[in-house]
């Protein structure tokens, strides 16, 4: 039989093994077609797909002459021998054809006497029905389809840039040549539990949505202040106050409840997708300080007594315990917090805070460490050394040179953590030199805590920036903000009055946490690019995907070519003054591509 559907040539009669029983050696419509055929769509299929669904089968009826009733499979429950399958429906045949198809992919088969055509979107399934129509009824007298007959095909919506003239410009990705593979990113959840008195659970829920979940910007990872507790300052300063997880001074006993409304929003995370929870801590208890008070020592010196580092070790310990016990993901747990900083002195009394010398560092979290493998908990690691900043002078590099002389703490850590604050591009440069000639290349670096003054798209760019250069000169595998929400405007969303609001910074870090985490980075080179035009490129092998990250840093708009992607499925997201993180569109990538002048555009290419 004639497969292309041609209409003069001779088709197989249909043969009988037994009365009543047709088998069909083609599928045929025409005027004389040999059995009756019947459409199904899905009852719950779209307005345009069931109004597409009747123009298809019109068609077919103008140009074959047959006749075919079309219903939906609510109608028609009862499976026919002899059917033409749109869409979704709950046919058996219908389910089989669509597994494993892609969004923007159609397909078609003969499955048994059956034409099925599905999508992986109306638009898909669209997309299909027109191509059918085109290569197998119009200009034809019949349809004569094989048995075996399949035919997949691919969506293409319209390009929005495809009317831009190429320009000079150009980015060039090599994802041969690959650094270190995204492993997550996030944010603090410090001082949220006031967060959630102000917002209430269903406007909190709704600012979880956008931080954690895939339709949000994805973050995967949470960390979680496990608060010293009142009191904080002899001062009285304004500051943020937390829970004590210990249930009464020294006793060894804890309870998550005691800080029940930060928990529930690490509840909110987890089930949106956080896997990695690091538990850090800002001060130990106030019982254990010099002052009595969390917010540090009124010198600005160490805080933390020496006649209780044990009970410290044991106490960070425990909490570690207690999160596991209940189920909860911890990877790192972070004894010190920005230890360079003299908390404590009157500069220096806004929240919970503690200095420690470089060696109380070493000497506490190797404590730690050794108290964590002691007990069997070989999952947990300490998150080293949590300084502010990556060149403070006579700290950070300091610390470099010690763990590289006495090097018994690098058998118990997996990273070297530190803080992007205050830290510029060449510095950030010597430090990765210096890390690297001080023998430690195979140990990662995470960047764990930054935020910025800077608001409106000034603070979005100042943050893509901050990311580049620690993605790109550092190779950080680890890149969280600073706090998710708060009742200030450092954070992602600011709470106030029971209303909330989102700062342009957490779209700008949607640019890259919604699509990298898990992707390896890779060579991005350019020609003709201003000084204010950065990228960034990364690949994920098990999704097929490249993506290339750009940032506009200027007020002028900049015409780039994404060279070597012509024929590839290109789709744009874009942060700016006018946009949040929002998909603009197709990109083909045989024209140019306007980047909007103050703004991050994050490439989404398939090449699978």
């Amino acid at each position: 039989s004639c497969s292309c559907g041609c209409g003069g040539e001779e088709t197989t009669a249909p043969s009988t093994d037994g009365p009543g029983e047709i088998n069909l050696t083609s599928i045929l419509f025409s005027d004389d077609m040999p059995v009756e055929f019947k459409a199904i769509r899905g009852y719950s299929a779209s307005s345009t797909v069931a109004g597409k669904a009747a123009d298809f089968i019109a068609t077919i009826e103008a140009h074959t002459g047959a006749r075919i009733a079309l219903s939906h499979d609510r109608d028609s429950k009862d499976p026919g021998r002899f059917e033409v399958l749109i869409g979704d429906t709950n046919r058996e045949e219908s389910k089989s054809a669509a597994e494993g198809i892609g969004k923007n992919d159609y397909r078609i088969r003969v499955i048994g006497y059956k034409l099925v055509i599905v999508g992986g979107s109306d638009d898909a399934l669209i997309a299909g029905l027109d191509a059918f129509l085109k290569a197998h009824v119009k200009g034809k007298l019949s349809v004569d389809l094989p048995l075996d007959f399949s035919m997949d095909g691919r969506y293409y919506e319209p390009a929005v840039n495809g009317d831009v003239m190429k320009g000079s410009a150009n980015l060039y990705i090599n994802s041969d040549s690959r650094f270190q593979t995204v492993r997550y990113m996030g944010a603090s959840g410090c001082w949220v539990g006031n967060v959630m008195k102000e917002l209430g659970s269903t406007q909190l829920s709704k600012c979880m949505d956008m931080l954690y979940s895939e339709e949000g910007i994805a973050l995967n990872s949470y960390r979680y202040n496990v608060g010293g507790g009142d009191p904080m300052s002899v001062r009285g300063a304004e500051l943020k106050s937390t829970k004590l997880l210990e249930t009464s001074a020294g006793s060894g006993e804890y309870s998550l409840e005691n800080d029940k409304d930060a928990i529930a929003v690490l509840d909110m995370a987890v089930k949106r997708g956080a896997e990695y929870i690091t538990l850090f801590i800002n001060s130990p208890p106030a019982y254990m300080t010099y002052s009595g008070y969390t917010a540090g020592n009124t010198d600005g010196s160490s805080n933390l007594r020496p006649e209780y580092y044990d009970a410290f070790v044991k106490y960070t310990v425990d909490i570690v315990e207690l999160f596991l016990d209940e189920g909860y993901s911890v990877k790192y747990v972070s004894p010190i917090n920005e230890p360079s900083w003299t908390w404590g002195d009157p500069q220096r009394v806004w929240q919970e805070g503690c200095h420690y010398t470089i060696e109380q560092i070493f000497d506490i979290d190797l404590r730690v460490a050794k108290e964590l493998r002691a007990r069997g908990i070989d999952g947990v690691k300490v998150s080293f050394p949590e300084t502010a900043a990556w060149t403070t002078e006579h700290y950070t590099t300091t610390i470099v040179e010690k763990l590289k002389a006495d090097p018994s703490l690098v058998q118990y850590i997996d990273h070297f953590s530190c803080h992007s604050y205050a830290t510029s591009l060449s510095q950030k440069i010597a430090f990765k030199a210096l890390w690297e000639e001080s023998g430690f290349g195979d140990i990662p670096l995470h960047q764990t805590e930054w935020c910025s003054e800077k608001t409106g798209m000034e603070g979005a760019l100042e943050l893509s920036r901050v990311i580049h250069e620690d993605f790109t000169v550092l190779e950080c595998e680890v890149w969280e903000f600073w706090v998710s929400m708060m009742v200030d405007q450092y954070s992602l969303i600011t709470a106030s009055q029971r209303q909330y609001s989102v700062a342009p910074r957490m779209w700008a870090l949607g640019n890259y946490s919604k699509f990298i985490t898990g992707a390896t980075r890779v060579e991005v080179t350019g020609e003709l690019l201003s000084n204010d035009l950065f990228a960034s490129a990364y690949v994920n092998e098990e999704k097929g995907e490249l993506y290339l990250i750009v940032t506009n840093d200027s007020k002028n708009e900049c015409t780039l070519n994404l060279s070597g992607y012509d024929d590839a499925l290109i789709e744009a997201w874009e942060t700016s003054a006018r946009k949040s993180l929002a998909r603009v569109g197709r990109v083909d990538g045989s024209y140019g591509y306007n980047i909007p002048s103050e703004s991050i555009t994050t490439f989404v290419i398939s090449y699978k």
